[in-house]
């Protein structure tokens, strides 16, 4: 969806459509779309994305995107590749061979053992969406998530008002946008590649 028409949409709810004295300016509007689908993305799983990452022999770690809100499922050669996060089974870091697993360490993937040769690494993450501050962007969740994005703006513009009944009427939007988040949540976990099925402890040797 454009966010012009969504900004529309807002201020027909709002009442605040005389374009010669607006109540809330278009870049409050727009921070706090942005702040909306990016509160959405983080807790809903709702931005998928995967990187394909061709390796050869010799590759040790695989570059991680910024936007990265969360690991997914990984896969190498369309197998599982387990992700380990704690320091449990002993490994040997001088071996080299077909990657059996991952260690995510900051902005990276390490590789273990170091590859032996060519693979194909997929990495499925949930990714931060891009700012929003232009009324000629669009959003990057899906229609779905429209309402509950226009739930999340309308209560924060409400508690703009100092009056209680504007704070109320402000509570009341963000409680519709809890629920639809739930409801999202409740979907994205249906989703096999937004989960880390496969992760298990490691120790260095």
């Amino acid at each position: 969806m454009a966010v012009t028409s969504l900004v529309i949409d807002i201020r027909e709810f709002m009442h605040d459509t005389d374009a010669s004295n607006y109540r809330w300016s278009d870049t409050r509007i727009l921070r706090l779309i942005d702040q909306g689908q990016k509160d959405l993305a983080r807790r809903a799983n709702a931005l998928r994305s995967q990187t394909s990452n061709n390796i050869a022999e010799g590759t040790k770690l695989i570059s991680l995107p910024s936007s990265i809100v969360k690991l997914g499922h990984i896969t190498i050669d369309d197998c599982p590749l387990p992700l380990k996060t704690s320091f449990n089974v002993c490994v040997d870091e001088t071996s080299a061979g077909k990657p059996e697993f991952v260690v995510k360490n900051g902005d990276t993937l390490l590789l273990y053992p170091t590859s032996d040769g060519d693979y194909t690494v997929i990495v499925n993450y949930i990714k931060l969406p891009d700012t929003i501050d232009s009324l000629t962007d669009a959003l990057e969740l899906g229609i779905e998530c429209e309402q509950a994005i226009k739930f999340y703006t309308c209560g924060h513009l409400y508690r703009d008002d100092k009056d209680t009944q504007s704070r109320q009427m402000g509570i009341d939007e963000l409680q519709l946008y809890a629920t639809e988040v739930k409801l999202l949540q409740k979907e994205s976990a249906l989703d096999y590649t937004a989960g880390t099925h496969y992760e298990i402890p490691y120790r260095r040797l």
